[in-house]
Parts: structure tokens; C-alpha cells; sequence
């Protein structure tokens, strides 16, 4: 792949505060659109391919064909509906991934990939499209030093969000509870027949989880706890 394909410009963007703050800034990859289109193409026979085979969890409703953050409310909804019907309280975790898609290691990727059917050519392709990455910042018309790019999904490509949900694809597996997914955004929730002893299951899904972040070295952090109660 040619190194202009690899190398990316970061611009700060400004989300909100005060703009002397680093943290207030978002940073944006600018990189070739050449590649993006070639992305495209790729992206699409790749998705293809999975939807074909049925791959992606049912439960992952971010960056794919006919779901979005739309969808994915309306089936959540429609569960705690049929628990407050049938007078059940609800037990629901939100999660998230710190640096999420910066954080994901290149070779256990790869890994996922190759699990999901990706191989020969288009496998090495896709691993010459993570590895051997850089960037600078750009910042009114002044230039930093270029720097490797060790890990992550390459944010502002074209590929990068789909490379992401394969590689929490399998996170679903890890727990009994019901489980919904937009990207790095997670929530999990259950029915609490017995509050007693339904309250420890949770628990435990927030355990298996913890041991497939530490496995894949991701990390999960703003949890928040709720319990729906009806009336």
C-alpha cells in the first residue's frame, strides 16, 4: 500500500469549554481520498460477505446497513415494555470503551478478521492498511513531527468503524443477560423476578465482561446503574 495511503493529518476540532484545554478537542484524520474510495469498495464487499454469512452479532446495531442508534432504542424499549407489562422490575447497565477506537491492538484484530472468514490477499491487505501508519497535527498551517501509529481501528477511514465491531463482536458471548450494542456504547439488562438472587447476575456479566476487556486489552469505564421498577 503507498505510504500517502498510510499518513494522516489530525486537526483539532473544538467540542465544548474552554479551548486552552486540550481534552476539549476532538481530533480529526484527515487522510487520501484516493484511499477512502478504495476503502469504499473494499468495505462494502466485506459487509456483504458477513451479512451473507451471518456474522456480525444481531445484538451490534452501529455502522451497519438498516440499523442505527434509532433501531436499537426501539428494541430496547419494546423489551422493558414487555417487563413493565408483565410487572417486572428491570435491571440495566450502561457501559462504555475509554479510547476505544484507539485502543485496539493490531494483531488480535487481525486475528478477528481472519475468525471471520477474512483471508490470503485481502487479509494481508487489510494488515498492510493498519500497520506502518502515521500522523501529525496540523494546526494553522504549522506541521508537528511525524508519529507511528502503534494501535487502533485508524480513525478517520473509511474502514475503521466496521474493523471495530468486528473486533467486539464476540463480546456478546460472554453474558446472560440481554445485551445491546452500538459500537463502543454497551448496555445490558435482565429481568428481575427474584430481586434476591436475580440481582447477582448482573454481577457477574459485569465480571465476564472485565475478563474479555483484559483479554483484549480494552477497557470499560462510565458505568452507570439503574434499576426500572414498575408500578
Amino acid at each position: 500500500m503507498p505510504e500517502d495511503w498510510r499518513s494522516a493529518d489530525v486537526v483539532p476540532l473544538h467540542k465544548k469549554g474552554s479551548k486552552h484545554l486540550r481534552e476539549n478537542y476532538r481530533p480529526i484524520s484527515l487522510t487520501s481520498i484516493v484511499c477512502k474510495i478504495s476503502e469504499k469498495i473494499v468495505r462494502n464487499r466485506i459487509t456483504s460477505f458477513w451479512q451473507n454469512q451471518d456474522v456480525i452479532n444481531r445484538n451490534q446495531f452501529g455502522f451497519l446497513q438498516g440499523r442505527s442508534t434509532t433501531t436499537q432504542l426501539l428494541s430496547t424499549i419494546q423489551d422493558f415494555a414487555k417487563s413493565r407489562n408483565s410487572t417486572c422490575a428491570t435491571n440495566a447497565i450502561f457501559l462504555d470503551l475509554a479510547k476505544a477506537f484507539d485502543s485496539v491492538p493490531h494483531e488480535r484484530l487481525l486475528i478477528k478478521l481472519r475468525n471471520l472468514g477474512l483471508k490470503g490477499n485481502l487479509l494481508n491487505w487489510l494488515r498492510h492498511f493498519l500497520t506502518c501508519r502515521k500522523q501529525r497535527v496540523v494546526l494553522r498551517g504549522t506541521f508537528s513531527e511525524w508519529a507511528p501509529v502503534v494501535s487502533g481501528t485508524s480513525e478517520g477511514t473509511i474502514h475503521g468503524p466496521i474493523l471495530f465491531v468486528s473486533y467486539i463482536n464476540d463480546i456478546a458471548d460472554c453474558v446472560s443477560s440481554n445485551i445491546k450494542l452500538y459500537a463502543d456504547d454497551t448496555k445490558i439488562y435482565r429481568e428481575l423476578h427474584n430481586p434476591t438472587s436475580d440481582i447477582q447476575m448482573p454481577q457477574s456479566d459485569l465480571d465476564s465482561i472485565g475478563h474479555w476487556a483484559n483479554r483484549w486489552q480494552l477497557l470499560y469505564v462510565s458505568m452507570r446503574k439503574s434499576v426500572k421498577l414498575c408500578v
